[in-house]
Order: C-alpha cells, then structure tokens, then sequence
C-alpha cells in the first residue's frame, strides 16, 4: 500500500473513534447539573485579588478571587461564580469581606456565589468552567444587578 492509502485510512479511523467521543464529550458537558447552593451556611470571604475583565465579551471568566474558612476549619481560596460587571470591579478591593454561599456537591473547580445580601451588585455573567471537561458552564450577558443563582429553586 502506498502512504496516501494509509493516510486515507488514518484519518478515516480517527473521524470514526473521534466523533462519537466529541459528541459524548458535548452531551456530557451540556448536561452537567449545576450544583446547588448550600443555603444553610453563610461564610464571610475575604476578597484575595480582583481584575476588570470585559463585560462585553461573549465568555465571561471569573474576576474576583476569594478566601474563606470552610465548616471544617480549612482555609479555602477561590473564585467567584458571579462574574463582576467592570463598573462593579472597583468595589471589590483587596481585603474587603462579602457574604458567600458554597456548592454542594462540591464542585470539581470550586466556586463559591455572593448571598441575596449583595443583590444590588453588578454581574455580567457566570462562570462555572471545570478542569474536568474544559469547557463548562459559563455565560457572558447584558449587565444587571443580581444572581441567577438565587433564582434557582431549591432541590
């Protein structure tokens, strides 16, 4: 056989594995529940580093990097699901406290959320993207005041 019929061959193989894994992969990822807030316990968060980030762009990342004492005593760092809106960004410096609600399940790329006391801040967005998949669940959207988390039902 010739190298092109190999070639042929090769890439015909790939696009038959590959495929039905890419479009696992997606359903998979698409599909994926988003945790629930833990409503039970508010922690107080100490705000570790903040950036401005586009609030336009059509995939908003997580701009706020937070720190916190779990229910177990250990010192958690990590970032915010809502997605600051950049007029909102200023608010947040280094060492300021916010109210936050943590995930249960714990979620493989822990996120933690802003409670209902902080309704009147800014979002853009959220960003709950994984290491586990890649992708995730992330939303860039117009701005407004409060949390698409707390619009959720409890279940």
């Amino acid at each position: 056989m010739s190298w092109a019929i190999w070639l042929v061959t090769g890439i015909g193989l790939l696009f038959v594995i590959g495929l039905p894994l890419l479009i696992w992969r997606s359903h998979v990822t698409k599909d994926q529940p988003r945790p629930l807030l833990d409503r039970s316990r508010v922690y107080t968060a100490t705000v570790r580093f903040s950036s401005r980030t586009s609030s336009y762009d059509e995939s908003a990342v997580a701009n706020v990097e937070v720190e916190y004492v779990d229910a177990q005593g250990e010192t958690q760092q990590v970032w915010l699901a809502d997605v600051i809106d950049d007029s909102w960004v200023d608010r947040f410096p280094v060492g300021s406290q916010w109210q936050i609600y943590e995930h249960v399940p714990p979620h493989p790329t822990p996120r933690v959320v802003l409670t209902e006391a902080h309704e009147d801040v800014w979002r853009c967005g959220f960003d709950m993207r994984t290491n586990r998949f890649g992708g995730g669940l992330s939303l860039g959207g117009p701005a407004g005041p409060g949390s698409m988390f707390h619009q959720r039902p409890r279940s």
